[in-house]
């Protein structure tokens, strides 16, 4: 009796103990199951993280720096201002490309104004032109009459004036006493300051 007792309880004991033992092997199966998937999610949820970070942090500024640098290189220089205030590699190129970005609009307003001197200096010689041509035909009275905004040139249309403006003073009181003495006045004499 004792020993089929012990053998029925060693039975009962082995049994019990497989079935421990099998259940253990459950637990840690699902436990490595659950711990493989979490590793996973966080792998991939780390990776997601990363291409957003990545793609907001380094690629779209660099592809908007690289369409900024392009635009310069077209001549466009009137696109918006590249992220200037960060304070890494990207930065300090957006603010290189800005400094040649503000160049290129520097050099578009001097070549704008060079233009427009080159424009008012070629008006200038037309006017001299027409002035000079009446002067020539005797006709003293033209003038240069325009403001040409720029101190040089008006400068030498005043003197061109001031020329033309002596020499037809200088006419009209040749003629005057020419008049007189072919009126046959001799009382008749030259007034005023002539020169040259």
């Amino acid at each position: 009796t004792v020993t089929a007792t012990v053998k029925t309880y060693s039975t009962y004991s082995g049994d019990a103990l497989a079935a421990a033992r099998e259940e253990a092997l459950n637990s840690s199966s699902v436990a490595m199951t659950i711990l493989a998937a979490a590793a996973a999610l966080c792998v991939l949820f780390g990776v997601g993280v990363s291409l957003v970070v990545a793609r907001r942090g380094i690629v779209m500024p660099v592809r908007d720096l690289t369409s900024t640098m392009s635009e310069l290189a077209d001549g466009k220089l009137d696109g918006d201002a590249t992220d200037v205030s960060r304070q890494d590699e990207i930065g300090e190129m957006a603010r290189a490309v800005e400094v040649f970005r503000k160049n290129g609009i520097a050099m578009r307003a001097m070549k704008a104004q060079e233009a427009a001197l080159h424009a008012r200096s070629s008006d200038l010689q037309s006017s001299i032109s027409v002035v000079v041509a009446s002067a020539v035909a005797g006709d003293f009275t033209g003038r240069i009459n325009k403001d040409y905004e720029n101190d040089d040139l008006n400068r030498f249309a005043s003197s061109v004036n001031e020329l033309v403006s002596s020499v037809d003073q200088t006419v009209n009181e040749v003629r005057r006493v020419i008049a007189a003495l072919a009126d046959a006045d001799l009382t008749q004499t030259m007034r005023g300051e002539f020169h040259g």
